[in-house]
C-alpha cells in the first residue's frame, strides 16, 4: 500500500477510487490510516451532495404541482423527463454529459437502452412504482453508455400529470459510482481487517481497545466482548506497561510506530513475541482520534531466529577452535570473518585474501577462494613461502576454497582452508630423497650384481667350460685308441661330459650374456629370443633392429637387458601367447624398445604396476630402474586383444 498512497491522494476522481478498489488482503498491514480517513471524508462529501440534490428535487416537486412542468436546462443538476414507455422527452446538458452524448441525439430515445441487462428489472419497476405513486421514488440502477463506460446511479423520481394525456416521470439523476465504489472499499477493508492473520487492534486516546479482529482472538485467546473497552496494557507484562504510554505520545504527536518488537501475554499465560505496526486514527477534520495496532505473531520466527544464532555460535566455537586458518570472503576477495587461527597469522576483516600470496601471479595460481568463485568448484593448491620470521626457511601452505552459494544458487563468496604444512611437506621431501637414493643404491646395487655376474659367467666360460672342453678332447682320442670293450663306457662318458658342457654354457648364458658385451644388445636380445621363447618354449618370434647407431652407457645397456628380458619372462609365464616381437629404434635422442604380444592382455587402468611382481624384476622395478637412467617406460593393453610395452632410454652423448 504503500506505492499506492500518492494515487489515493485525490478520492475525487473515479479512477483514484478505482484504485482503492484493488485493494488485497495482504495490503494491509501496511495501509495508510490517513487515507481511510480521506476515503469516509468523501464519503460524507457525497452523501452531503445527494442530500442537496433531493432537496432540490423536493422544490421542483412542489412546483410541478398541478401539472407545470420546469425549464430543465436552467436546472442545476441532471434531469430528465421520461414517458410511460421509458423514452426521453425532456433532458438538461448535465444529464446529457452525464450519459455520454448531446441532448439532441438523446431526445426521444430508450432510456432503458442505456439499463444495464442486471438492473433491468429494478428500472421498470421504479417506472411502474413511481407513475402509480405520488411520491418519490428512489432507485439505483447501472447504466453503460455509448463509450462502453459503466456507471451506477440514483434516480430520485416523480410523476407529473399532464393535460389530457398519462403521466410523465421527472427524474433527477445523481451519478453515485463514487459513492457505490466507497462503499464496496469500506466492505472490502472490514473484511481484511476480520480475515487477517495479524491481529488488527484499535484503541482510543485513552489507552482503550476499541475494535477486536479474529487475527486478535486467534493469537492472545480473547473474544472482543472479553477485552473491548478495556485497557490495552492488559496484553503486556507489567514491566512493559511503561512502553505504552510512551508509544500513545509519539502517537498523538502523529508519529507511526513501525515494525517495534516487543512481548505480549495471552490470554492462557503465556508470551507471545510480536511485531508492532501502530498507527494514529484521524477524523475528516486530520484530528488525531486512536490509534491502529497491527500485531504479527513473530513467536516461532524468534525461535527459529534463537535457533540458528545458537547454531550459528557452535559453529563458530568449533570454527574458532580449529587449528587451520578459516576464511570468509565475498565475491571481491575481501574478508568477511576470520577465526583464531587466522587472525594470528594476520588475516584481518576487510583485507583481500590475496594479500598473503605476495603478488598478483602468485595470488592467481595459488588463491584457492578465488579459483573457486571464479570456477564455481572446490579448489585445492599449495604453496610455499618465505617464512616471515626466518628468511633461511620455507613456510608451506595447503588452501582448499569452497564457494558459497545463496538461496537463488548464485555465488556469494567462499569459504577458505589453510593449513600448515610446513613439516608435511619438509616429510613428503625428505621421504622422496631417501626413495631416490634408495632406486639409486639399487639400481647401483643392480649393476654391482651384474658385474659381479659377469665376472662369474667369465669366470666359467674361461676356465671351466674350457677345461671340460680340453677333456672332451681327450676323451675323443681315447676313443680312437680304446678297445671294442672300453669304447662303450667312453662314449656314455662323452654323451655325459657334453651335456655338462651345454648347461654350464647355458648356465653361464642365464647368468650374464657374453652377446651382450662382445656385440652388443640388439644382438643379445636376438639370441635370447631365439634360445629362450622359440628353441626352448616354441613361441614364433619376430625381430628388428632400424639399424642406426644407438651407442648407450654400458650401465644403461645391462639395465635395457635386464628389464626386455624380464618382459619377455613375463609373457611365457602369464600372456599365454603364441606371438612376440620386439622392435629396436632410435627416436631422436632416445632408444626405443617396443616388445609386443598377441597373449590375453589386461586392464591397465585397474592395475596396480607397484604390486605387479614376478621375479626379480616386475613392472614396478622396471619403471623404478627406468626412472633412474632418465627412461620411462608406457604401457598399452586391451582385455583379449594383447599388450604393448615401449621402454625409453637415453643414448650416450
Amino acid at each position: 500500500m504503500n506505492g499506492a498512497s500518492n494515487h489515493h491522494s485525490g478520492m475525487d476522481t473515479l479512477a483514484g477510487l478505482n484504485l482503492w478498489a484493488d485493494l488485497r488482503p495482504e495490503d494491509l498491514s501496511s495501509m495508510s490510516h490517513d487515507e481511510a480517513a480521506r476515503l469516509l471524508k468523501h464519503m460524507r462529501a457525497l452523501r452531503r451532495r445527494c442530500e442537496a440534490q433531493a432537496a432540490e428535487l423536493d422544490r421542483l416537486r412542489k412546483q410541478t404541482k398541478g401539472g407545470w412542468m420546469p425549464d430543465l436546462s436552467q436546472l442545476p443538476v441532471a434531469c430528465l423527463t421520461l414517458s410511460a414507455r421509458h423514452r426521453i422527452a425532456e433532458i438538461n446538458a448535465k444529464a446529457a454529459e452525464l450519459l455520454g452524448d448531446t441532448a439532441a441525439n438523446l431526445k426521444n430515445r430508450d432510456f432503458a437502452t442505456f439499463v444495464a441487462a442486471a438492473s433491468y428489472d429494478d428500472f421498470a419497476g421504479h417506472v411502474r412504482e413511481t407513475l402509480a405513486s405520488r411520491d418519490v421514488r428512489v432507485c439505483h440502477l447501472k447504466l453503460t453508455r455509448p463509450d462502453r463506460r459503466s456507471l451506477y446511479v440514483q434516480m430520485d423520481s416523480y410523476a407529473v400529470p399532464r393535460d389530457g394525456g398519462a403521466s410523465c416521470i421527472q427524474t433527477v439523476i445523481t451519478d453515485i459510482t463514487e459513492h457505490r465504489l466507497a462503499i464496496e472499499v469500506l466492505g472490502r477493508l472490514a473484511a481484511i481487517v476480520e480475515s487477517s492473520d495479524d491481529a488488527v487492534i484499535g484503541k482510543d486516546l485513552n489507552n482503550c481497545i476499541t475494535s477486536w479482529n479474529a487475527g486478535a482472538q486467534r493469537i492472545y485467546g480473547y473474544t472482543p466482548e472479553e477485552v473491548i473497552g478495556k485497557p490495552i496494557s492488559m496484553l503486556m507484562p507489567a514491566e512493559h506497561t511503561g512502553a505504552v504510554l510512551t508509544m500513545l505520545e509519539e502517537l498523538k504527536q502523529g508519529r507511526p510506530i513501525d515494525h517495534h518488537m516487543s512481548v505480549h501475554v495471552a490470554k492462557d499465560g503465556r508470551l507471545v513475541d510480536v511485531s508492532l505496526t501502530i498507527s494514529p486514527i484521524k477524523d475528516a477534520d486530520g484530528n488525531i482520534i486512536g490509534a491502529s495496532t497491527i500485531a504479527r505473531d513473530i513467536t516461532e520466527r524468534r525461535k527459529a531466529a534463537d535457533a540458528l544464532r545458537a547454531s550459528e555460535e557452535h559453529l563458530r566455537s568449533i570454527l574458532d577452535a580449529s587449528p587451520d586458518a578459516i576464511l570468509q570472503v565475498g565475491t571481491d576477495l575481501n574478508v568477511v570473518w576470520v577465526n583464531r587461527a587466522a587472525a594470528a597469522i594476520g588475516a584481518a576483516v576487510g583485507e583481500s585474501c590475496c594479500a598473503m600470496y605476495g603478488n598478483a601471479k602468485a595470488a592467481r595460481e595459488n588463491c584457492a577462494a578465488r579459483k573457486a568463485i571464479f570456477e564455481k568448484r572446490t579448489v585445492i593448491t599449495t604453496f610455499c613461502i618465505l617464512n616471515p620470521d626466518d628468511r633461511q626457511r620455507e613456510q608451506c601452505w595447503e588452501n582448499v576454497g569452497v564457494p558459497l552459494h545463496g538461496p537463488d544458487g548464485s555465488i556469494k563468496g567462499a569459504l577458505l582452508t589453510a593449513r600448515d604444512v610446513t613439516a608435511r611437506k619438509q616429510a613428503e621431501r625428505a621421504r622422496l630423497e631417501y626413495e631416490k637414493k634408495l632406486r639409486q643404491q639399487a639400481s647401483e646395487l643392480v649393476l654391482a650384481e651384474e658385474r659381479q655376474r659377469r665376472q662369474l659367467a667369465a669366470a666359467l666360460h674361461d676356465n671351466i667350460i674350457q677345461d671340460l672342453a680340453i677333456s672332451m678332447l681327450r676323451v675323443e682320442m681315447l676313443r680312437e685308441k680304446a678297445s671294442s670293450v672300453d669304447r662303450p663306457l667312453l662314449d656314455e662318458f662323452a654323451r655325459t661330459l657334453g651335456k655338462v658342457i651345454d648347461e654350464t654354457r647355458t648356465m653361464t648364458f642365464d647368468i650374464s650374456s657374453p652377446t651382450l658385451y662382445r656385440l652388443g644388445l640388439a644382438a643379445a636380445v636376438d639370441e635370447l629370443m631365439d634360445e629362450f621363447l622359440q628353441g626352448k618354449h616354441g613361441i614364433c618370434c619376430e625381430f628388428f633392429d632400424d639399424g642406426q647407431a644407438k651407442p648407450l652407457d654400458p650401465d644403461v645397456r645391462v639395465l635395457m637387458f635386464q628389464s626386455i628380458r624380464e618382459l619377455l619372462i613375463n609373457i611365457v609365464k602369464h600372456a599365454e601367447a603364441d606371438e612376440v616381437s620386439v622392435r629396436i629404434e632410435r627416436e631422436g635422442g632416445m632408444m626405443r624398445v617396443t616388445v609386443s604380444d598377441n597373449g590375453k592382455g589386461f586392464n591397465v587402468n585397474h592395475t596396480e604396476l607397484t604390486m605387479h611382481r614376478t621375479g626379480g624384476f616386475g613392472l614396478f622395478s622396471i619403471r623404478e630402474r627406468l626412472d633412474y637412467i632418465g627412461g620411462r617406460i608406457t604401457i598399452s593393453s586391451e582385455i583379449g586383444k594383447g599388450s604393448r610395452f615401449s621402454l625409453y632410454a637415453p643414448l650416450k652423448t
